[in-house]
């Protein structure tokens, strides 16, 4: 299986279990069935709010990585480019 057909399968479980546990909670709230279908409504709404607020977290922290990654690239770059600076200064130096 590949990694994109694991995330597909795994995405699919979360959701049949998001809305599962949003059923559940609708039935307990409707006894009798009465507003069975606002109850689940509401729940799934309340659900994928949850889920969004992960999804924007998760991807602030991708951003903020991705950030960190240029800083570090950028003063590796700096810091190569120095050492070359160096180097020719030392074989100016020994001529």
């Amino acid at each position: 299986m590949t990694e994109n057909e694991k995330f597909l399968e795994d995405s699919k479980l979360f959701i049949k279990l998001m809305l599962s546990s949003a059923f559940q909670k609708a039935l307990d709230k409707s006894p009798g069935g009465e507003r069975l279908l606002i109850n689940l409504a509401e729940e799934i709404e309340h659900s994928l709010g949850k889920l969004i607020k992960e999804i924007i977290q998760t991807e602030k922290k991708q951003i903020a990585y991705h950030n960190e990654l240029i800083k570090y690239a950028k003063l590796v770059y700096y810091k190569s480019d120095m050492l070359n600076e160096l180097k020719q200064n030392l074989k100016n130096a020994k001529n």
